[in-house]
């Protein structure tokens, strides 16, 4: 955590960085970082944590897991980004469509009722995979 601690107090000082932003598992580390920069400049600065993404069986994905997807197309392909979304198991597709896209409740809501009468035609997962990429990458993204 120290080092974590002092790259909080680096980013403060030399780009005026308030937050710091981690998965929860990261809570730890800002929490230091937190402690250091309030102590060392009087200073007020944030930590934000996010839930962590998981598979269905409760694994992190990311890159110390080896099964991370980077929004970066040289490092994962707008196509690849598409089929990792529609590959999403029924289990996850809903709590995925809430985290990363701007669709209201109410309309994921529908999506999850229509898929309930038609799961075979995959409709949230190529509605998530659709709304990730136009976020990521634009409407261009998708052809």
């Amino acid at each position: 955590p120290a080092l974590q601690a002092y790259d909080f107090l680096h980013l403060y000082r030399h780009y005026g960085c308030l937050i710091q932003l981690g998965g929860a598992d990261q809570l730890g580390n800002i929490m230091s970082g937190y402690d250091l920069v309030s102590k060392v400049t009087d200073k007020d600065v944030y930590g934000i944590t996010v839930p962590l993404i998981t598979t269905t069986t409760g694994d992190k994905l990311g890159k110390s897991a080896g099964n991370a997807v980077w929004l970066n197309r040289n490092r994962t392909s707008p196509f690849e980004l598409y089929q990792f979304f529609v590959r999403q198991p029924d289990a996850t597709v809903e709590r995925y469509l809430k985290l990363f896209t701007f669709l209201s409740g109410m309309e994921i809501d529908h999506i999850m009722q229509v898929h309930a009468k038609e799961p075979e035609k995959r409709g949230p997962q190529k509605r998530l995979a659709a709304e990730v990429i136009k976020l990521v990458h634009g409407k261009n993204g998708l052809e």
